[in-house]
């Protein structure tokens, strides 16, 4: 699985840390041989989201109010009942809060391809097939919007696919009204066809070739051929696993030769 997210840098990092450790007892459960559903996922999302959320509104509820999360839900206040008035200033105070957070989750399990939008309290968006989703500030609408003119779809080649969001990202940058979206050093790659991530360069000499020879062309179709598409595999560089996988896997591995 590989995540993507977009928002206050405080809760963002909090939300990602909760996601690794959610993550983590999936790893386990795998090890115990059990199986992982799309359910799982989902859970581990919505509960690295509620984590955070309820720390705000405990801490707003405290600042604004003087009571703790657990005192306004139970309505077991310090001087007596929690009155209606009471009650509405701590829901304006307290639970109109925004998450400002948007997580993309995606990945496999087993050979399904799944992806996974959440953006602020709103539900989570899953599909089996992934579509296209973005996420972040106003730079995202003008990337969909490309990506749409450009046709883009799980049937697009990866030369199509790896141009199309390199097409999308110089726009976003370019337009984005809030100067938040910074530069882009390359784009993670997800295949069924090996473990891992790898990465496609934004500034190749060959990425930037395709951008050049593409950019007054209203169609990209003819990337989908053979030629093109080894020159988009050859830009994969494989990234080598975190030192945390590195030492559990030879850990394992001493345990396996000792036996």
């Amino acid at each position: 699985m590989a995540a993507s997210i977009a928002g206050s840098l405080g809760v963002t990092h909090d939300i990602i840390g909760e996601l690794t450790f959610q993550f983590a007892k999936l790893i386990r459960r795998q090890r115990e041989n059990k199986p992982i559903y799309r359910e799982h996922i989902e859970n581990a999302i919505d509960r690295s989201r509620s984590r955070q959320m309820r720390r705000r509104f405990n801490q707003a509820a405290r600042m604004n109010n003087g009571i703790s999360l657990a005192q306004l839900l139970c309505g077991k206040l310090p001087h007596g009942k929690l009155d209606p008035v009471a009650w509405a200033d701590a829901k304006r105070n307290v639970f109109s809060l925004p998450l400002l957070a948007e997580l993309i989750v995606a990945g496999y399990l087993e050979d399904e391809p799944v992806l996974f939008k959440a953006a602020g309290k709103r539900d989570i968006e899953g599909y089996a097939d992934p579509p296209v989703c973005v996420i972040g500030s106003t730079g995202s609408r003008f990337a969909m919007e490309h990506l749409n003119r450009r046709g883009q779809n799980v049937h697009c080649s990866l030369a199509q696919t790896v141009l199309h969001f390199h097409e999308a990202m110089e726009i976003a940058r370019r337009k984005d009204e809030d100067g938040c979206i910074g530069p882009c050093d390359g784009y993670v790659v997800m295949s069924g066809r090996f473990d891992g991530f790898g990465i496609v360069p934004h500034r190749s000499s060959t990425v930037l070739g395709w951008a050049s020879a593409y950019k007054d062309r209203s169609e990209t179709g003819s990337l989908k051929i053979g030629i093109a598409q080894k020159q988009a595999e050859s830009l994969i560089m494989r990234l080598a696993p975190g030192p945390r996988f590195e030492s559990k896997l030879q850990a394992a591995m001493s345990k396996k030769a000792a036996k």
